[in-house]
Order: structure tokens, then sequence, then C-alpha cells
């Protein structure tokens, strides 16, 4: 059966750099970075001080009154992936009303959802002997019954999709994917692809992730994959910069709407692009801090440009993962060259992460959602405050402003710290 064509017709984006598209754009654009001391709660005892926070977000301003009693069973990475579908829905013009909602599904990536500190230190002050030591005993009888009842629905992975499809009663496929970074790209790639063989006409698609939460940071720090500079902020984290340190934590959730072609022209919907190809693979015992086989990222790279039967020279540019970190970034520059040969020095490469900070399993469809915006507007966004080529990762990183080109072929990259890999080609809709 021939293949249905797939394009993207709604974004919707909610960052550090601001509530809207445009605010996202304008920042990536410019090459702002949006790391900032930490204010959420205090860090004076803890050695990471900066993150990319989200500043003035309220929920109840993004979900319908008749749904705001559902708030308290949404973890912060739910209500974010609320908030960016109703943006892209809204961006799409689609009056969702109006169509077969059984023809609409929704699939998002998203990861480990972290609990609040409020909420796990009553639990944990709880599971105390009169010692002070901690007992795993009382933690499952004292401990777990402090927390309200409807607690563990607030932190499940795949409670994004679902809150997503209630609002909207999308009665559609509905999955959710938890592959560390990597999950939101897949996401829109398994999306596309339901779309595809005919078992729906749109999708609701993207990823949610907050990783300025505490525990968030903690794990991170543990992993060694945090930057420790934390002065100045806005000069921590440089992927593929020869300073890097690790990245800064951030928040963040990223939607696209994808529709099958012919219901997009007829409703004459405005289209950002087309959902050319999509790759995916497993890098086989990957260790973040000491990995050198860069075969799995090569081979999602090269699946991607298979599925949109599209040569390595036909990519205009490249939306990096640039994790950050030194083992990180040399590897996918490794991938890289590995599949663009001669011509790794020619394509341009960029990452939006020191707009919004690392966010895990947002990171692939923000990536989507900048590569729309540029093919729409004919430039390259910087890498915000890249400055010093590293041998390493010789590549042709964008630096300072954003660079014009005639953009038909977007390759974007979203690869685990986990060792999941997923590579997506987002082409000009023609």
């Amino acid at each position: 059966m021939k293949k249905r064509r797939v394009v993207i017709t709604g974004l919707g984006a909610i960052s550090p750099a601001g509530l809207s598209l445009d605010d996202f754009w304008f920042a990536a654009r410019e090459g702002r970075p949006s790391a900032r001391p930490i204010e959420s709660y205090p860090v004076k005892s803890f050695p990471v001080k900066i993150a990319c926070e989200i500043k003035g977000f309220e929920a109840r301003n993004f979900v319908p009154a008749s749904q705001r009693k559902a708030l308290k069973v949404m973890a912060r990475d739910i209500q974010l992936a609320v908030a960016a579908s109703k943006c892209a829905v809204d961006d799409s013009g689609l009056d969702v009303a109006s169509i077969d909602r059984s023809r609409m599904g929704v699939t998002i990536g998203a990861a480990l959802i972290n609990n609040e500190l409020n909420e796990l230190g009553i639990c944990i002050r709880n599971s105390n002997e009169a010692s002070g030591a901690f007992s795993m005993k009382k933690f499952g009888t004292d401990g777990m019954g402090s927390l309200f009842p409807l607690w563990l629905l607030k932190y499940l992975p795949n409670m994004p999709a679902c809150h997503i499809s209630i609002i909207y009663d999308l009665q559609g496929p509905n999955n959710s994917i938890t592959t560390a970074c990597a999950s939101g790209l897949e996401a829109v790639g398994e999306a596309s692809r339901i779309i595809e063989r005919d078992s729906s006409d749109r999708m609701l698609s993207g990823g949610t992730d907050s990783k300025t939460n505490p525990i968030a940071l903690s794990r991170f720090y543990l992993m060694n994959a945090l930057s420790l500079r934390n002065v100045p902020p806005e000069e921590a984290y440089v992927p593929f910069d020869g300073r890097r340190d690790g990245f800064v934590a951030g928040e963040g959730a990223a939607i696209v709407i994808l529709e099958n072609l012919d219901h997009a022209l007829e409703r004459k919907a405005k289209i950002y692009g087309e959902i050319a190809g999509f790759g995916s693979s497993t890098s086989f015992n990957y260790d973040h801090k000491d990995c050198k086989d860069s075969r799995g990222m090569a081979l999602a790279m090269k699946r991607a440009l298979d599925d949109a039967d599209c040569e390595a020279a036909s990519i205009d540019y490249i939306e990096a993962h640039g994790a950050g970190t030194k083992a990180g970034d040399k590897l996918e520059a490794a991938a890289i060259k590995e599949v663009f040969g001669a011509q790794a020095g020619r394509v341009p490469v960029t990452t939006f992460k020191p707009v919004t900070g690392y966010l895990s399993a947002a990171s692939g469809p923000f990536g989507v959602v900048e590569a729309c915006l540029a093919i729409k507007a004919g430039e390259i966004p910087p890498i915000a405050g890249f400055k010093e080529r590293d041998p390493d990762c010789d590549l042709n990183c964008v630096s300072g402003k954003a660079q014009k080109a005639a953009i038909k072929n977007v390759l974007v990259n979203a690869f685990g710290l986990g060792g999941q890999n997923a590579s997506l080609i987002v082409r000009r809709f023609e």
C-alpha cells in the first residue's frame, strides 16, 4: 500500500524563552540562552545553581474551565504538555469539535516524571522511626499512606497523552513513548507512521519534560552530566564548543499537529512542512561518559535518509541533539561524519538547546518546531553562546547570527543518554 503523505499544520511550544511560539523563535534566531540562577527553591548547599526555568506559567490559563479540576492530578510535565497542545491546536486553526475524532489520536513522548518535594517530603518524614532512621516497613504503611489517593496518577508518564485526549475527546490511537531523550522524536515519528498506514487522519504529537525539578537535577548531577560552570549562566551550556562541560537542565513542551495531506489541503490549512523520513536505533552498552561507538546514532540518521529517499548531500542543515557533554557531542560529531562523509564539513549544524536547556523527552519535538520555523523564515538559527571551535567536533556549527539559507530538508536528531536514537527529516512542502 502506498504511504500517505503526512504534513505539519500546527505548532505549540512552551519554553523558558516564553509561553508562545513567537517567544521561542525570537530567542532561537537571536541566539539568546535562557539559563538563569534557580529561583523555584533554595540551592545554597547544592553545587548546581542555574537552570532554564519557565517563568509566569499558569496551567489554568490553558485548560478549559470544565477540566480545571483535573489540574490537581497533573504534574508540571503534564501541565506543560496540555498547554503546548492548546497552542498547537490554536495555531493549526483546526476545529476539533467538527471533525471525526475517532480518526484523530495522540502520541506523546515523556520520561520519568519527578515527584514534588513537598509531597515526597511528607512521605519520607512519616517513614522514619522514633530514632530518625528511615524504615522501609513504615514507608509501606505510614509513608505511602500519607499521600493523597490519586497521587500515582499525577506522575505516570502516560498521563500527558491521556489528559490531552480527554480534553479534546480524541478517540483515535493513543500512545506514550518513554525512550529517554529520544522519546518525543520517536513519538512524532510513530505518529506519522500511524497516518501513513491510514490508521488515523490526524495526530497530536510531541514531547514534554521538566528537568529543573530538584530530584531530576540531583540525578543528572550524580551522572556527571550537568555543567558546573555556574557563572555567567548564559555561557554555561555550549554544545559542540570547546568550553563545554555538560548541559543545563530545562523544562518545556513542544507539540505538533500532523495531518494526512489530503485532509490538510481540503481544509486549506497552512502547512509548515512534511515528515519525509524517520529512523530509530539503539546503541548497545551506551555510557554517556565513556562511549566511543557512534554506529547507533549513525544508523538512526541513515534510516531516516533511506525512509525519505534522500541523499545526505540533500540535507540543508542538521538540527543536532547537542547534549553539551564532552563525550556526547564528540560522539554525535563522529556519527555525522560517518553519515555525511566529505559533506560533513559543509552542512550547517545547529541546536536550540541553550535557548531552552536540556529537555530530555521534549528535545526532539522542539527540534521539529525549530526546523519548521527555519524553513518558513529561510534562516538557520545559531547555537546560542557558541564561540570556541572544538577539534573533536569539527562541524560547520552556526554561530553568532542566524544564517540565511534556502532550506528544503532538515535532519533532526534526538539521542538518549541511555542509547536510544531517533532521527527525522522535515521537508519543505511543495
